[in-house]
């Protein structure tokens, strides 16, 4: 860790100075308590000099607010002695103790120059004003605005249903039976299932297994480590014009060059006995269905014959009604029922329901 030299700047002429003088080149002015110490970014062509080891913080004499060397007993400005209540560096400016990092300290802090707008530039800000508020809407901006909300009064027609009178045209029906027959199907796998009856068997590919084939010398490369170095991480203001260093060990690694036997594996096939057999199971068929208008609906009955039976069925009941829509235009559409309601309704009751986008019809409770 090592030393160097930070910088000040005279706020009284504006020149800047190296960290040690306490008296400003430019003008002669005693470095006082305002004073800020900062390292010079590494593009910069002020150069960061070594320093030797600080001794301490500088000292601010109370009675002509100079700052002094801590090897100083009298203040090199006045002549003023030291005493117990005098302040150091770190007192005065406390938020600059303790370590900060390279970036902090290299970093743009220049501040941007602020220009006021001149004359001219006011002048052609006002006309603009003027002529954007005196320039009436444009034509696409007005029928831009219609087709917004033309688009919002659909989206509110066709999202939000309606409620009607309806009267009920046709009911409908429809019912469907499954059929399924008992059949022989002819399979083959690793083993017979209960029911089945082996046809025949032989060897077949079960799966393949990785067996060591021969071993390949390959080259590998790999890091490891090769001493090291220090690099500056930070800086410990010393509140007398020096920074001291912070740095942090990095390991140094170089490319290390070997060569290992690398096993090659090939694929083997495992045979077993693989079986064919016939075994009978229940199978879908066909699907036998009624339909009708009347009130009375039925299930088909399938002439059955030996090896066939029915498995499940499905239902579904509609009635058709007319009613008007948001317009006063009668339109005639469907709805589905469960078998209760349908029943209950006959052609030519009215009932209130709901209308949805697209024609779509529920009956409401």
């Amino acid at each position: 860790m090592g030393t160097i030299y930070g910088y000040w700047t005279c706020d009284y002429c504006g020149v800047e100075n190296r960290g040690d003088k306490y008296r400003c080149d430019g003008c002669g002015k005693t470095r006082g308590k305002d004073v800020e110490f900062y390292i010079h970014p590494k593009q910069s062509s002020a150069p960061n000099q070594r320093a030797p080891k600080s001794k301490g913080p500088d000292w601010h004499c109370a009675y002509c607010d100079s700052l002094n060397s801590a090897a100083e007993t009298k203040c090199r400005a006045c002549g003023h002695e030291r005493d117990r209540s005098s302040k150091d560096y770190f007192t005065l400016h406390p938020e600059e103790k303790g370590s900060r990092p390279c970036a902090r300290d290299f970093a743009d802090d220049t501040p941007t120059e602020k220009r006021e707008p001149t004359e001219d530039a006011e002048d052609g800000i006002l006309q603009n004003l003027r002529n954007t508020t005196s320039r009436p809407p444009r034509i696409s901006t007005i029928l831009g605005a219609i087709g917004i909300i033309a688009l919002i009064i659909v989206l509110m027609v066709v999202a939000f249903p309606y409620r009607a009178d309806a009267t009920i045209l046709d009911k409908t029906w429809e019912r469907s039976v499954t059929v399924e027959q008992y059949r022989t199907f002819h399979e083959s796998d690793w083993y017979v299932p209960a029911g089945g009856r082996e046809t025949d068997h032989y060897l077949d590919i079960h799966h393949y297994e990785q067996v060591l084939d021969h071993y390949n010398t390959v080259t590998r490369s790999r890091e490891v480590p090769d001493g090291g170095h220090y690099e500056v991480t930070g800086y410990t203001n010393n509140g007398d014009g020096t920074f001291d260093e912070v740095t942090t060990y990095v390991t140094d690694y170089r490319t290390e060059y070997y060569t290992e036997e690398e096993p090659v594996y090939r694929s083997e096939p495992v045979y077993q006995t693989k079986y064919e057999y016939d075994i009978e199971r229940w199978a879908y068929d066909h699907t036998e269905t009624t339909s009708g208008h009347s009130d009375e609906p039925y299930y088909a009955t399938p002439e059955f014959k030996v090896g066939f039976r029915t498995n499940g069925s499905s239902e579904h009941y509609e009635i058709v009604v007319s009613c008007n829509n948001r317009f006063d235009k009668t339109i005639s559409t469907s709805c589905s029922l469960d078998y209760n309601e349908w029943a209950s309704l006959n052609v030519g009751d009215t009932i209130p329901v709901k209308i949805y986008a697209g024609g779509i019809v529920s009956r409401v409770h």
